[in-house]
């Protein structure tokens, strides 16, 4: 009895801190934009300014090739 009271708690608090360690995904599809055209990707040629994708391109993840079996 004693152990079972002492197991709730605890389960309680370990998963409470588990749902602030989830990671945030931001996954982005484009259709008909080439590689070029996003100014985190390359800075040189970029036409068009994309100041939001640079942030987010700056603090996260940039994965250029995708494979699907």
């Amino acid at each position: 009895m004693i152990i079972q009271k002492l197991l709730l708690p605890l389960l309680i608090a370990s998963s409470a801190f588990a749902a602030d360690m989830k990671p945030n995904v931001v996954l982005i599809y484009a259709d008909d934009m080439g590689y070029g055209e996003v100014e985190a990707l390359n800075p040189e040629r970029s036409k068009v300014p994309t100041p939001s994708l640079n942030a987010l391109a700056a603090e996260g993840m940039i994965l250029l090739i995708g494979i699907c079996f």
